[in-house]
């Protein structure tokens, strides 16, 4: 869960960055959890499928499109739901310097191997 709430930090201050403005980054910032969270669980469903030859995920599977807007939805009420993006902004901010440096490296290490392993599947899929 802890890297969840890091990756979001991450997203906030790269949007925030980005786009200059302090009223809508944590909405993109929703949209990248949203992201991840369901890439993760499709990883999950690619992988059963594999060891288990009979099950047949595929009409399941390809509804990730509207799932995704679905859960950006959800993550985005959440998060903005008595400003709790703050709070989570506020923990990762309490965090030394030694142990955001681990984070930062194991949640960009998170998002590469889920979207490596995302497009692996889909190319061998």
């Amino acid at each position: 869960m802890m890297i969840l709430k890091y990756i979001f930090y991450l997203s906030y201050k790269f949007f925030l960055i980005v786009f200059r403005e302090k009223e809508f980054p944590h909405y993109l910032a929703a949209g990248v959890i949203s992201f991840i969270s369901l890439t993760t669980l499709l990883i999950i469903g690619e992988i059963l499928q594999l060891i288990f030859t009979s099950l047949n995920l595929n009409n399941y599977l390809g509804l990730y499109k509207y799932a995704i807007l679905i859960l950006w939805g959800f993550t985005a009420l959440f998060v903005t739901y008595k400003q709790k993006y703050l709070k989570l902004i506020n923990d990762c901010e309490q965090l030394s310097q030694q142990d955001r440096n681990i984070m930062k490296i194991i949640s960009i290490s998170y998002i590469m191997l889920i979207i490596l392993l995302f497009l692996g599947f889909q190319i061998l899929l």
